[in-house]
């Protein structure tokens, strides 16, 4: 990655996105792999806090 001083360097912004990203993608395959208990249970207090709102 060229920056305007000519080095190769990624820049501390450019690093930083790169590691929230990774982080992010991280805490996405975790919550990919939850068991399905887990994930059925979250959809349902969503669903539930949803319903709760709009009345």
């Amino acid at each position: 990655m060229s920056t305007e001083t000519g080095s190769d360097e990624p820049s501390s912004a450019s690093l930083s996105y790169q590691n929230i990203l990774e982080r992010e993608m991280e805490e996405a395959l975790q919550e990919i792999a939850r068991p399905v208990a887990g994930a059925f249970l979250s959809g349902l207090a969503a669903v539930t806090f949803r319903s709760g709102v709009t009345q």
